[in-house]
């Protein structure tokens, strides 16, 4: 394994520990592009997009609570729900 690709993924998997989503996956991304077939990088990666994918979604369902669409707010919750994987 090339050594900038272990390094970054090393930083992402802190990153990732830490909750901090969206740094962790763009770690996880360079570490892609310096070896494209990493193993722990590919799945940190799909990871972290999953779950920068659900924070996108509780903030499109805080929003639509703050416009009491609570229907709409409830469906966006029921899918960060079954998108999360922690």
């Amino acid at each position: 394994v090339d050594e900038r690709a272990f390094a970054t993924n090393t930083y992402g998997q802190e990153l990732e520990d830490l909750g901090l989503y969206r740094a962790a996956r763009a770690e996880y991304r360079m570490a892609r592009s310096v070896e494209p077939d990493y193993g722990p990088a590919n799945e940190g990666f799909e990871r972290t997009d999953a779950e920068v994918r659900v924070l996108d979604l509780i903030s499109d369902a805080d929003q639509e609570l703050r416009a009491k669409d609570f229907a709409r707010a409830l469906e966006l919750f029921d899918e960060a729900l079954a998108l999360t994987r922690l």
